[in-house]
């Protein structure tokens, strides 16, 4: 199975949807908190739960639900790592071709420390700077 672009997009949507689910658990809270400043500022002669039950209904599982999708969707660096690292990790090309890259790199690491090491090692009595 290959990664398509598609899939890299939907991957970097996860942040904007867990956005929205959070905004949707907002919508619900403030519609809930509203309900119950209109009972308090009426002193009680204003039910909006009684006449609204549908809206109350509505509004607490809006937030609810919201809270819970809100919740359970990984961000997008999770999904990157749970699918698009895996496949790179278990690309049979960089796991042939990466076992010789590593060699030359630590090749190459230690000729410039031997290098390195040999500039900055002091001069004994018998060398000539």
């Amino acid at each position: 199975m290959n990664i398509s672009p598609w899939t890299i997009y939907l991957i970097g949507q996860a942040d904007n949807l867990q956005q929205l689910f959070v905004a949707i658990t907002v919508a619900g809270c403030v519609i809930c908190f509203i309900m119950g400043l209109v009972y308090v500022a009426t002193d009680g002669e204003v039910n909006p739960f009684m006449g609204s039950r549908p809206l109350l209904f509505f509004a607490v599982a809006l937030a609810i639900i919201g809270l819970t999708l809100a919740t359970l969707t990984p961000s997008s660096k999770t999904l990157a790592a749970m699918y698009i690292i895996p496949k790179i990790a278990n690309n049979e090309q960089l796991q042939k071709d990466g076992g010789d890259i590593y060699k030359l790199a630590v090749e190459f690491a230690k000729d410039k420390l031997a290098v390195e090491f040999a500039k900055d090692k002091p001069a004994t009595k018998g060398e000539k700077e």
